[in-house]
């Protein structure tokens, strides 16, 4: 268990170590081991237009969910002073608060999904359910991760775009099973 905690503080502070805090980044950049999507990119071969529309797509769709918040808490404000001040309008009273119970349980129709798919190729296309497997096992691999039964030792550093860390005359820290 040291050597997990050894390894995953080294993994934590190696920016640190090598000059690059996150002070030292240019202005709304971030730093990371692995680049934003970089996994997703290599596993379903994404060129990097692809990864941009992809991208683009789903700021689109970021701003859409906030702007759906955002009138959600207009009409929550509006609701809570017409409240507050004693209002007898039982008509806008009512039609706020099905209104915000509208907005939470029917988001605005979209096709940011649709859009998504159209941007990869049929191959690209072939190797998503795997990704769905993924998905559905992820809780119980992380069930095994705690219970000591799966380690950091399973998993390989490097197909994860993180470098082996170099110990004392060269040779690879990688944590032991217990």
């Amino acid at each position: 268990m040291v050597r997990v905690l050894v390894l995953l503080t080294a993994l934590a502070s190696a920016p640190l170590l090598s000059g690059q805090a996150a002070g030292g980044a240019a202005a709304g950049t971030t730093l990371a081991l692995i680049p934003p999507f970089g996994n997703l990119k290599l596993y379903l071969g994404l060129t990097d237009f692809q990864l941009e529309q992809l991208v683009q797509i789903m700021n689109e769709q970021n701003e859409a969910l906030m702007e759906n918040y955002r009138q959600i808490a207009q009409k929550e404000a509006e609701l809570y002073n017409l409240l507050n001040s004693g209002s007898q309008d039982l008509h806008r009273i009512g039609r706020l608060t099905v209104d915000i119970h509208t907005m939470r349980t029917h988001p605005p129709a979209n096709n940011y999904r649709e859009r998504a798919l159209a941007v990869l190729t049929p191959d690209q296309r072939a190797r998503l359910p795997v990704l769905v497997q993924a998905l559905i096992t992820n809780p119980t691999a992380q069930q095994a991760v705690t219970l000591n039964l799966i380690g950091l030792e399973a998993v390989s550093l490097p197909m994860l775009g993180i470098p082996p860390i170099m110990g004392p005359a060269g040779t690879k820290v990688v944590p032991s099973p217990q």
